[in-house]
Formats: structure tokens, sequence, C-alpha cells
């Protein structure tokens, strides 16, 4: 459940071409990409926000850890 006016946990493990995106403990979406000609394995880290009503978006205690 995503917490409205509230912290969420993100937690994204990206092993190969498989990303695994969890919101608050559960698992929210689980994306093979086979793309062999537009995948990438290095590059830039973003994040995103969809267009919509105004909105704050804040984030606290990111890490990255190459395992």
């Amino acid at each position: 459940q995503i917490k409205s006016n509230d912290w969420n946990t993100v937690h994204i493990i990206v092993k190969g071409n498989r990303m695994q995106h969890f919101i608050n403990g559960n698992l929210m979406s689980d994306v093979t990409d086979n793309d062999l000609n537009y995948q990438r394995k290095d590059g830039f880290l973003g994040v995103q926000v969809h267009v919509g009503p105004p909105m704050k978006i804040e984030y606290k205690n990111m890490r990255i850890k190459t395992i």
C-alpha cells in the first residue's frame, strides 16, 4: 500500500536485464528488458514524475549498493 502524505520505502533490484521495484515491501513491477538494440547496462540513474496535478516529491536516505 502506498502512503499518502507520508514516507514510502522504495527498493529497486537490478540484476542484468531484470528490474524489480518494491514499494513498502510489496513487489510493484518486475520487468525484463530483452531489447538488444536499446537496452543499457550502464549510464545515469534518474527519477521520474508523471504529468498531472501539482505535487511535491522528496527523497531522503538514497543509497546505491553494488553487489
